[in-house]
């Protein structure tokens, strides 16, 4: 490998580590857009075909003070009241829920009316009487937290609090099936469920296939190997390369060696090194 002389080390091998780069991102750029956009794509179809619900259907006694799905707060205008019974409520709540989405509902009741009872049920539908999910104390699926401070872990993190399993409800409110079949479906086959305290943060979690854990398992694994790492920036794997100025400076000298590194690099497209 040739020498060249000792006052080109220092910037030399700046040089060679910032051509690296440019090469290196240029390659990114030029090679990835169409994988990368692949991704997106694949990405897309696959949150289509884990569709499980276009909308709920719940009935609460009293009332859902908050909804959130994915650790985000539901806007008012995708909640649509179908029923306020004597306090207790209906609503419709527009949102699609797919494999590995999570909900999470802040549901209060009153334990002075209507002799303590209460009532928490939902059904995830894509048409009327075509389930989903709905709730159920037995299921893992299905989670509470009655603590405040806990809360705001428990809302935006999908596995938080999973562990302590909704419960059934001792005194549930006598109409809250009735209601829920009605505007739901007749063949809903679902249970209320609540937490221990009138305030409670219920979670459901929609758990995905084998076959989607290792699909996108498969897609993180691809977005890692089209970012570059820092050896790849710094180890130019193509060429061309451009040097836009070189200089080496010491004891207050500078000296201009541009022509020299631009021909090394961009004319002869070969590596070197500098014998200290």
């Amino acid at each position: 490998m040739k020498t060249i002389p000792r006052g080109l080390l220092a910037f030399s091998i700046f040089c060679l580590i910032r051509a690296g780069a440019w090469a290196a991102e240029l390659e990114a750029l030029v090679t990835q857009d169409k994988p990368a956009a692949d991704l997106k794509q694949g990405a897309a179809a696959s949150r289509t075909d884990s569709l499980l619900s276009r909308y709920l259907i719940t009935v609460t006694d009293d009332f859902i003070v908050a909804a959130y799905h994915n650790g985000e707060l539901i806007p008012e205008e995708q909640r649509e009241l179908l029923l306020d019974r004597f306090g207790a409520s209906v609503e419709r709540i527009n949102v699609e829920v797919r494999s590995g989405d999570w909900l999470v509902f802040n549901v209060v009741h009153n334990p002075k009316r209507w002799d303590a009872s209460k009532y928490f049920a939902v059904a995830g539908c894509l048409a009327h009487n075509e389930f989903a999910f709905t709730s159920d104390p037995a299921s893992s699926n299905w989670s509470f937290c009655d603590d405040p401070t806990k809360a705001v872990k428990f809302i935006k993190q999908r596995n938080a609090g999973r562990a302590v399993r909704a419960l059934e409800i001792d005194k549930p409110w006598s109409e809250g099936n009735d209601f829920i079949r009605n505007f739901a479906g007749d063949d809903f086959g679902g249970k209320p469920l609540w937490g221990r305290e009138r305030s409670t943060w219920i979670k459901f979690v929609a758990l995905k296939s084998a076959e989607e854990e290792e699909r996108e398992k498969v897609v993180v694994e691809k977005k890692k190997d089209s970012v570059p790492s820092k050896l790849e920036l710094a180890t130019p794997k193509r060429w061309p390369m451009q040097v836009l100025s070189a200089e080496y400076g010491t004891g207050g000298k500078d000296a201009d060696v541009t022509a020299k590194v631009k021909d090394y690099l961009e004319t002869q497209q070969r590596p070197f090194s500098s014998d200290p």
